[in-house]
């Protein structure tokens, strides 16, 4: 008998794990989706870094976007951490 091996989602950096619970902690707090800035500020980063973690998050899967609309990044699943573990709320 043979086991069917399911390919395992890739594994965040603790930085594009950071991004997911950031955005969605200040999603459920104020009800929209935050802008770049907001997020950068929560994390204390550039702007432009959160653009970068989001891009390579979106690669892994993590969140998505609608292209050239503003406030559209959500969460599509729970991140793991490095270690492969899910993060505690």
């Amino acid at each position: 008998m043979t086991t069917q091996q399911f390919p395992r989602p890739p594994l965040l950096s603790a930085r594009q794990t950071e991004l997911c619970s950031v955005l969605e902690r200040l999603t459920a707090e104020r009800g929209f989706v935050p802008s770049v800035r907001e997020i950068a500020a929560a994390m204390n980063v550039h702007p432009s870094r959160v653009s970068q973690l989001a891009r390579s998050a979106a690669a892994k899967g993590a969140i998505a976007w609608e292209p050239g609309t503003a406030r559209s990044w959500r969460v599509v699943r729970q991140p793991l951490d490095p270690k492969g573990r899910r993060p505690r709320s």
